[in-house]
């Protein structure tokens, strides 16, 4: 929501859209303080979607840091999803570029 009509449709960043992704990150950092993975303690289908929704804001320069026990469970997510690097990075990496670009305008 926040960063698609930046890319898409020229939009400027928009920071009501910015409180709301900080607000959905502060809900799944409390979360991630109780459990080890997304939907408990077995790495699920649900890490892999959330992974690559959290590196989506990665890629445009959300800093996922600001969230510990997010950033916590993306840097495990990385090393130990399958396929993390070929599935999930080279799309994250595509879109970085097409959201720096959209900047750039």
């Amino acid at each position: 929501e926040l960063y698609y009509p930046i890319i898409f449709g020229g939009a400027p960043y928009d920071e009501e859209k910015a409180k709301k992704l900080d607000e959905a990150f502060k809900f799944l950092d409390g979360y991630l303080g109780k459990t080890e993975w997304a939907a408990g303690s077995n790495l699920t289908v649900a890490d892999l979607a959330l992974a690559a929704s959290v590196s989506t804001a990665e890629s445009c320069d959300w800093d996922v840091s600001k969230y510990p026990n997010v950033a916590k469970w993306f840097a495990k997510c990385k090393t130990t999803l399958p396929g993390y690097a070929e599935a999930i990075q080279v799309g994250a990496d595509k879109f970085k570029g097409m959201y720096q670009a959209a900047k750039s305008k």
